[in-house]
């Protein structure tokens, strides 16, 4: 994916990963990044500035900006199909199953 992600690129586009599994296999340095000046470069949390962010975050969480509640939501494996349902529908952002 990372690899599409690179080729994909305009020319002068920028990939920044926010993350990463894996390696990433048949990467060409010049044909993937130099001849169509595209540039990669990492993030540690996005480059936020923590004091500043959490208080703009809890600012939007207060107007109804920034929908915390939505980010996780847990299901049991035997109820995949409603994660998935969810997830695409929009209900959710992030499902995350529980295997017990």
């Amino acid at each position: 994916m990372m690899l599409n992600a690179i080729r994909g690129l305009k020319f002068h586009g920028t990939f920044l990963p926010v993350a990463a599994a894996g390696s990433l296999e048949h990467f060409e340095v010049g044909a993937d990044i130099m001849m169509p000046m595209r540039t990669m470069r990492g993030t540690c949390e996005g480059e936020s500035n923590p004091k500043q962010f959490i208080p703009q975050m809890v600012k939007w969480y207060k107007e109804g900006r920034f929908p915390i509640d939505r980010i996780l939501s847990f299901y049991d494996f035997k109820d995949i199909d409603q994660a998935l349902r969810d997830s695409h529908d929009g209900k959710i952002i992030k499902a995350v199953l529980r295997i017990s």
